[in-house]
Parts: structure tokens; C-alpha cells; sequence
């Protein structure tokens, strides 16, 4: 991936995964990292939704299980949960599952692959 490239990128994961403009500390570490092929967007993704910054401002903020599972499936699948999705992660989250195992499967899932791949930032 080319330099310019992968700082859009970087951009554009904070902007949808964070909510805000990327600092120029993460810039340049996520920039390298996708330039130097040892992360693909999808990894800056994943790493970026078990950060403590999106902890606090997304998870911590929406207590309830279906808010977080509805938030995760709008933030990395583009779209709102189906009505098994929701019943399902539900049950599971009632049994012990935490968010972000539900985060991890959804950044997994083929569905996850085929709208975006391991290069193409998740959107709405």
C-alpha cells in the first residue's frame, strides 16, 4: 500500500471507528504499519475497537447489551443487526460472552470479509 493511501485510510478509520480526526502519533504509526505491509486495515480496525478510547466512548456509554451489539454491527458491518443477530448475541452476552468477542466475530465474519476485505475501511 502507498503512503497516501494508507493515511486515508488511517483517517478514515478513526473518523468511523473513533468518531474523531487521528492524531498525528497514530497517523504516523498506523501509516507505517500499512505501508510496511505488518498490518492491514482490518487489523488497525480491530485494534482500534479494543482500545480503551473506544471502550469509553462507545461501550461504556450504551450499558446495555442490545445498544452495544446494535453500535458494533452499525460500526463494522454498516448496517443494523437482524433480529436472530441481536436475540443471539443477547443470549449470549447473558451468558458470560463479552462485547468484545462479539466485536472480534463481526470483524471476522465473512460478511465483514466480503463488504470489505482486509484493506477497505468499514462504513456505513
Amino acid at each position: 500500500m502507498d503512503q497516501q493511501t494508507a493515511e486515508n485510510d488511517v483517517r478514515e478509520v478513526y473518523h468511523n471507528i473513533l468518531g474523531r480526526d487521528v492524531d498525528e502519533e497514530g497517523l504516523t504509526h498506523y501509516r507505517d504499519r500499512l505501508t510496511q505491509g505488518q498490518q492491514t486495515v482490518r487489523d488497525v480496525v480491530r485494534e482500534l475497537a479494543h482500545s480503551p478510547e473506544y471502550r469509553e466512548r462507545f461501550i461504556d456509554t450504551h450499558p446495555a447489551p442490545p445498544d452495544q451489539i446494535t453500535l458494533a454491527y452499525k460500526q463494522f458491518l454498516g448496517r443494523d443487526p437482524d433480529s436472530e443477530g441481536l436475540e443471539t448475541y443477547k443470549q449470549q452476552i447473558a451468558s458470560g460472552k463479552k462485547i468484545d468477542d462479539v466485536i472480534n466475530d463481526l470483524i471476522g465474519s465473512k460478511e465483514y470479509s466480503d463488504k470489505f476485505g482486509d484493506n477497505t475501511v468499514p462504513h456505513q
